[in-house]
């Protein structure tokens, strides 16, 4: 590697940690952007590593530079679990307070006896009073009706590839469900439909799900699909009936793919049983490397034996072939005539250790 180049690849990683920081406090396009320049940067990194050229000076300082941005990432998800747990804690107190002053109603109005008793004393005061009473059974009503858990689930279908509204979103959504503890709702949803047994199955956790399944819904990525599909299809089982269909992000983005599991038990189903014949005569066909014929007339049969030994006993010719299969060669093959008279025993006749041939003997006719 020239030095001109290796010069880039220090400068380029002594700036990773600071890029990652400007990018993060930017906009989300900076942060994609930075993404991509940090694939970039492992491309050549993995490259000059290929081929030989990558210097030890080099190694130990990108290792130095994972290890950082590892740890500024942890820290990142730390911090934003931690605020958002603040939040959410903040929220239930909020909750609270607005449903204790909804329940109780304000105290009546006191008068004194000289205001009662005084011929100046109007009227609005029970008028008021009335007015109070009225307003207090309003809101009691209110809050006694049960809530309606369409508007979560209709944001949860929109918002399939990341099911974690934020705290303004909760806020919004339990003013539109009337009231409905919408943390707790989303949090069984959550487990409910899959999403909680992915995340805590895959290794990157709830960050690592999140953008697979933004991909997937876009249509761009290929990673736990099946995982995906049956998080939409719990979707639609458990909750589609009572609140409708699927969202419209779902609609354009879900492509669903085929579940690779029921294709193989299709292509399971299809395959035929396998069959074994009995008492078949052996083709000899397909007991040597090329296919013979066995035409009419006499057939050379050359074989190439592997190792040298004293050729057998002269004892018979087709009697052993009939005494093996226990089928007559001349039923088989009538028309054939095995001659191996011009068969160099002494020259090559290691064909003994071949299996077929081991329970042979081969006669050898004399003239």
């Amino acid at each position: 590697m020239s030095a001109c180049a290796e010069s880039d690849l220090h400068s380029r990683l002594l700036s990773v940690v600071d890029g990652l920081f400007d990018s993060h406090n930017t906009s989300p396009t900076s942060l994609q952007t930075y993404n991509l320049e940090l694939a970039d940067l492992e491309k050549d990194l993995i490259d000059s590593q290929s081929s030989g050229t990558l210097h030890s000076q080099t190694a130990e300082l990108a290792c130095s530079v994972a290890k950082a941005i590892e740890l500024v990432c942890q820290t990142f998800m730390n911090l934003h679990v931690q605020s958002n747990n603040i939040l959410q804690d903040s929220e239930k107190e909020l909750c609270a307070i607005e449903g204790a002053e909804k329940a109780t109603p304000p105290p009546p109005a006191r008068t004194s006896k000289k205001r009662t008793h005084s011929s100046t004393s109007p009227e609005p005061p029970a008028k008021r009073k009335r007015m109070v009473s009225s307003e207090s059974v309003s809101s009691e009503s209110g809050t006694s009706s049960s809530p309606d858990y369409s508007p979560l689930y209709t944001w949860l279908s929109n918002n399939l590839y990341n099911p974690y509204p934020s705290a303004p979103v909760r806020a919004d959504l339990c003013r539109a469900a009337g009231g409905a503890d919408v943390e707790r709702w989303f949090t069984t949803a959550r487990r409910r439909i899959g999403w909680t047994e992915l995340v805590r199955r895959v290794a990157g956790g709830r960050s690592k799900v999140v953008s697979a399944a933004e991909k997937y819904w876009k249509g761009e990525g290929r990673e736990y699909q099946v995982e995906f599909a049956l998080i939409e299809q719990n979707l639609k089982d458990i909750y589609g009936a009572r609140f409708g269909g699927p969202g419209e992000v779902v609609k354009l983005f879900g492509a669903v793919p085929c579940l690779k599991r029921k294709r193989d038990e299709s292509q399971e189903e299809e395959r035929p049983p396998k069959t074994f014949q009995a008492d078949v005569p052996p083709n000899l066909d397909n007991w040597f490397d090329d296919i013979y014929s066995f035409p009419n007339g006499n057939v050379q049969l050359d074989v190439q034996l592997p190792a040298p030994i004293d050729p057998p006993p002269v004892l018979s010719d087709l009697d052993s072939f009939q005494a093996v299969f226990d089928t007559s060669i001349s039923d088989i093959y009538s028309q054939v005539h095995f001659d191996i008279s011009n068969f160099d025993f002494p020259s090559d006749p290691s064909w003994s250790t071949d299996p077929i041939f081991s329970s042979f003997d081969f006669a050898i006719p004399v003239s």
